[in-house]
């Protein structure tokens, strides 16, 4: 079983006072917007969509703004009604951002974020990335695999049972994030959190086969980085995939980032490490006119990887980072991420290969 020794088995008090504390503001609302982030994804997706389904089941008006009417196939298995991409007509007395924080929204979103905060809106973080602790005027964001988890132990807490709709969704979201369980960041609880949300929502297999689904191009992108993969021994793999090899595929960038949990597990590595160029501008900063760059992601089921990144100014989640390199050619950006792997295992004597079997079961 892969376990976060840091992580308590139980909730803490502390961690009980802020569920308490934002079920009280989801309680006192009536009229509440809630929002996620650009690009995205399938914890994003259930968070909301959960979190909307549970304030129907507490009798409040509640509506997911989905950015510019993104789509992630996550959506094809989430419970939800068609006029999600529609303006509401009411003005929101609560505004909630789930899996991230302002900065993360969409600029129609931050618009429609400021408008009904401009008009006395309160404001509520659900998150399960501590960085976000300060988003908001209450901030409900506890180290776990998701932010659908965080909001499944609020219900717990509270004693409140999502029925079908809001149970099917928040499973995605869990599902999704936490790799099925798999991720340094998921615990027994984590696993038995899918149980009991796949019990209520009876949808576990629909869902399972939405998470594994590959499309064409996909699984095109995958064998080539499966092609390109050097094992670097203690348990890690690179790849490196061309901008030509994306366009080829007929991909796009969230493709590429998608694709860091399937080569993980066919590659049969602990630590992925997948490299992405070389771009002429910068996907993150429309206003970067410097050189060609790389973009680099680690992902590990058991090992910090943002802590390698952090100094070469990585961010992301902990177990699952990114960073930006600048390189002339690919062969440099492998020699430069060797150099972060090795000064940071230089530094940190207990960075070898955990012994454990990487893959566990419900």
């Amino acid at each position: 079983m892969l376990i976060d020794a840091n992580r308590p088995a139980q909730i803490t008090l502390s961690e009980r006072m802020k569920y308490r504390a934002a079920h009280s503001v989801l309680n006192n609302a009536q009229n509440i917007a809630i929002f996620m982030h650009e690009g995205v994804d399938g914890d994003c997706l259930g968070s909301a969509y959960g979190l909307k389904a549970l304030c129907q089941q507490m009798g409040k008006n509640a509506y997911v703004c989905l950015p510019g009417g993104e789509y992630n196939k996550t959506l094809d298995v989430i419970d939800r009604t068609p006029d999600d991409n529609e303006i509401p007509s009411q003005n929101a007395d609560l505004c909630v951002i789930v899996d991230g924080s302002y900065e993360h929204l969409a600029p129609i979103a931050k618009q429609l974020y400021d408008k009904y905060v401009s008009n006395g809106a309160k404001t509520l973080c659900f998150d399960h990335h501590l960085y976000n602790s300060n988003t908001c005027q209450q901030n409900c964001v506890i180290d776990r695999s998701s932010a659908a988890e965080v909001l499944y132990e609020m219900c717990k807490t509270v004693a409140i049972i999502p029925k079908q709709a809001a149970a099917n969704n928040i499973l995605v979201g869990l599902v999704s994030d936490s790799q099925m369980g798999q991720t340094g960041k998921s615990t027994d609880n984590t696993r038995k959190y899918i149980r009991e949300l796949g019990n209520i929502c009876d949808n576990l297999d629909a869902i399972t086969a939405n998470y594994n689904y590959r499309t064409p191009g996909e699984q095109k992108l995958l064998d080539v980085l499966l092609k390109n993969s050097t094992d670097l021994g203690d348990g890690i793999s690179y790849s490196h995939c061309s901008i030509n090899d994306v366009i080829n595929c007929e991909v796009d960038f969230e493709a590429v980032k998608g694709m860091m949990k399937y080569y993980k597990s066919e590659a049969n590595t602990d630590l992925a490490i997948l490299s992405c160029g070389p771009f002429e501008k910068d996907i993150y900063d429309p206003n970067y006119d410097g050189a060609p760059l790389y973009y680099v992601r680690m992902q590990s089921s058991t090992r910090k990887t943002r802590p390698i990144l952090e100094p070469y100014g990585g961010r992301g989640h902990e177990y699952a980072a990114w960073c930006k390199v600048i390189a002339d050619n690919p062969d440099e950006v492998f020699k430069q991420v060797k150099g972060m792997l090795d000064r940071y295992k230089s530094k940190n004597s207990d960075f070898a290969a955990p012994k454990l079997d990487y893959y566990c079961k419900l």
